[in-house]
């Protein structure tokens, strides 16, 4: 939704502004014809389109009502082919409803619900389809939806190693580093790789000698009732574009297969482009940032079609939202007090204008806002950090651990650490900051921390890896902690004034991470002349019930009661 802004931004600004700049737009599954016609001024021709990167090697594909007479033999899964086509898809479209909805035909087809046994009733198809198509020295790469359908396919494909030159690899952020590494190797002469992923692989990563694609059609979404204000994750099926890059990841060093398991019919029904971001998200952020721009557009750039209000511009993105999510949005940044009311005339609160300048949900502005006000910034920073963020302490699974010793002592280890710094208070975001405030504290007693900068990310990397490894931790996510900890730090700093007590208190925060803010506003090494021991009790808070009762009001909404202007005469 933040690309469709930008894109908004470029608009005005080629149309009032600069109207000879030439705009150039790429991606790897990009709606043309939206973007030309979103782009072309009425007196000016339309733009040519570019195509670059054609697949070296032709790809072969296969739909689900195909598979019977794709090989040279019959399939012994076929019937279980016949009975998922009639279950799932029907007469080719999606199954339909008790109501007789759903004739595969674009949005039906992506929105109808999904079997939450899908893929497990895929399974014995799969393996199946695994022993005919592999092939010594190639990689057969399997697009799923979700860490739960990779664990149990997984499980189900390891008895295939056993009788075949076959190794079956997992990929997924929440698998151990190690096991993920060895997707990235060239299978061996011999053997055939078999790697298990999500959407991940369809153009973040590129694996070696893939020959083959198995695609289920489905992918995690997160998908937001406008009406209800609730957003969860959903298993969806993909569209065109994505269908067609992922075969695309097939024939890149000789000629490729894909088997889609979904009727040929199903697919033609897929709309041919994802949803936009602003139909499956919530707006609040993106309203906010709207009420921004329209204020200084206002005042930069005014003429013909420039809105010059949040609603204006929202209304103008390449897929605007509609007009309904529009005000939900408008109502949710006034009952969180980033606006002063919930109209369009509204201005921009000063918790609202802290919001816009950090990276992270309304609701943990807030909560920065708040402590900042409370006299905890350090700590309210802290929180706000590790509650966006991944959680470090490492998740064992018995799907990737093959011994189940080494799985019960791993998971022994994690839920030690995490009953360890925890301490009884019975708050998960109070033992993620109690495992920060920790780290630091280690890390001045084990690290002299000074010099340059380069210096101090080394040292705090080299010390990250030790103590990961001490506490069960995942070091990669805490790393990410501790970098999200300096980066938000510096950004509520350079809002607060230089001489205030939250000011003070950031600056600790960022002196115990090893760094100084200098004149210009940004990070500085410590010079040996200026080192001095870092001292937590002068920087964060003690007292966990006010810590506590800091979270409560960043994230319920009817503590307070109250607004702008004269105070209300009755309650």
């Amino acid at each position: 939704a933040e690309s469709d802004m930008l894109c908004l931004v470029v608009r005005l600004l080629t149309t009032s502004r600069f109207p000879d700049t030439r705009v150039v737009v790429m991606s790897a599954t990009l709606q043309s014809d939206l973007f030309v016609d979103y782009f072309t001024r009425p007196d000016r021709p339309l733009p040519s389109k570019v195509y670059v990167g054609a697949r070296c090697f032709p790809v072969t594909e296969y739909f689900l009502d195909e598979l019977g007479t794709a090989f040279d033999r019959r399939l012994q899964c076929d019937g279980a082919i016949k009975k998922r086509i009639q279950e799932q898809f029907g007469d080719g479209g999606p199954k339909k409803d008790k109501g007789g909805k759903g004739k595969g035909k674009g949005k039906d087809a992506q929105s109808k619900r999904v079997d939450p046994r899908h893929s497990e009733k895929f399974h014995t198809i799969i393996t199946e389809l695994i022993e005919i198509i592999a092939e010594p020295g190639s990689t057969i790469l399997i697009f799923l939806p979700g860490i739960a359908e990779i664990s149990a396919l997984w499980e189900e494909a390891r008895q295939l190693e056993e009788r075949m030159d076959l190794r079956v690899f997992p990929l997924h952020s929440m698998i151990p580093r190690e096991e993920q590494e060895m997707v990235f190797q060239e299978p061996e002469p011999h053997m055939t790789n078999v790697v298990l992923a999500t959407d991940i692989a369809e153009s973040s990563i590129t694996l070696p000698c893939v020959v083959a694609v198995i695609d289920l059609g489905l992918h995690r979404r997160v998908d937001h009732n406008q009406a209800a204000g609730i957003s969860a994750l959903a298993t969806k099926w993909i569209s065109k574009a994505a269908a067609k890059q992922r075969s695309g990841r097939a024939g890149r060093t000789q000629p490729g297969l894909c088997l889609r398991l979904y009727p040929k019919n199903f697919f033609e029904g897929l709309p041919d482009f994802e949803p936009p971001e602003s139909a499956s998200m919530p707006l609040d952020r993106l309203y906010l940032q709207a009420k921004q721009l329209a204020e200084k557009l206002s005042d930069s750039l005014q003429g013909p079609g420039v809105p010059n209000t949040a609603e204006g511009l929202l209304s103008q993105m390449v897929q605007a939202p509609s007009l309904s999510a529009i005000g939900t949005a408008r109502s949710k940044n006034a009952e969180l007090g980033v606006i002063s009311a919930a109209s369009e005339s509204a201005k921009i609160t000063s918790l609202g204008r802290l919001c816009l300048q950090l990276p992270i949900d309304l609701r943990l502005g807030r909560l920065v806002w708040l402590g900042s006000l409370m006299g905890v910034a350090a700590d309210a920073v802290v929180l706000a950090s590790v509650l966006s963020s991944m959680d470090p302490f490492s998740s064992p699974s018995p799907l990737f651990l093959r011994e189940e010793r080494v799985f019960i002592d791993k998971l022994r280890a994690s839920t030690s650490a995490r009953l360890l710094f925890d301490g009884g208070v019975l708050s998960e975001p109070l033992m993620h900051r109690q495992l920060f405030l920790e780290w630091m504290s280690q890390f001045h007693d084990k690290e002299w921390v000074y010099g340059d900068k380069e210096r101090v990310f080394q040292a705090r990397r080299r010390f990250t890896h030790d103590f990961s490894y001490r506490f069960s931790l995942h070091r990669g996510r805490m790393e990410h902690v501790i970098s999200h900890v300096l980066d938000l730090s510096l950004r509520v700093f350079r809002q607060v004034g230089g001489a205030s007590g939250a000011a003070k208190l950031l600056r600790g925060l960022i002196r115990g991470l090893g760094y100084v803010v200098n004149e210009r506003g940004d990070l500085s090494g410590i010079s040996w002349e200026a080192w001095r021991e870092f001292r937590p009790d002068q920087v964060f808070e003690s007292n966990t019930g006010y810590l506590k009762a800091l979270v409560a009001m960043s994230f319920g909404d009817q503590l307070f009661v109250g607004g702008y202007g004269q105070p209300p005469q009755t309650l």
